[in-house]
């Protein structure tokens, strides 16, 4: 856009930004999202964030503390790094590998096993939100040292494993 011509002063002051998805593993300057909100002059305040899945009906919004609310019809379901073993609940904050099972879904399995790390608290989230929330700092396995192949998309071989 800057290369065009534009900046700032063309784009309203009411403007909003809804994004989902994360990078998928693209790599941004540091400061890529200061250069989006400055050119398109969208103030922080206006700026939506959601967590989610293509596989899943339900986006998970953050709020203003920072963290997902997962929404009471999506079950999180916290699974060890290799996607096998659901982790028994802790107290204050834990990290597990996403997997969910969204009951809002006819027609189709709802489950799906993400390769995303996360960090959940089930307390109240500073916001006063009181359901199972999910930290801002999502991570992939698969940019980890080591990480691993299991993707929403490829996670009914998690399900199926040596089932022919």
């Amino acid at each position: 856009m800057r290369a065009k011509g534009y900046g700032p002063s063309d784009f309203h002051p009411d403007n909003a930004l809804m994004v989902s998805g994360g990078l998928k593993g693209t790599s941004l300057p540091a400061d890529y999202r200061e250069r989006i909100l400055a050119t398109f002059n969208i103030p922080q305040s206006n700026v939506f964030n959601m967590y989610g899945m293509q596989e899943l009906n339900s986006f998970m919004p953050r709020c203003g503390a920072g963290r997902f609310h997962v929404p009471p019809w999506l079950m999180l379901l916290p699974l060890d790094q290799s996607g096998e073993t659901i982790l028994p609940a802790v107290k204050g904050e834990w990290e597990a590998r996403a997997a969910f099972f969204d009951l809002s879904i006819e027609g189709r399995w709802g489950g799906v096993i993400s390769g995303d790390r996360v960090r959940i608290d089930h307390g109240p989230c500073a916001c006063g939100h009181q359901g199972p929330t999910i930290a801002d700092e999502i991570v992939r396995y698969s940019d980890l040292p080591g990480g691993d192949k299991i993707s929403c998309a490829g996670s009914i071989d998690a399900y199926v494993r040596g089932i022919a």
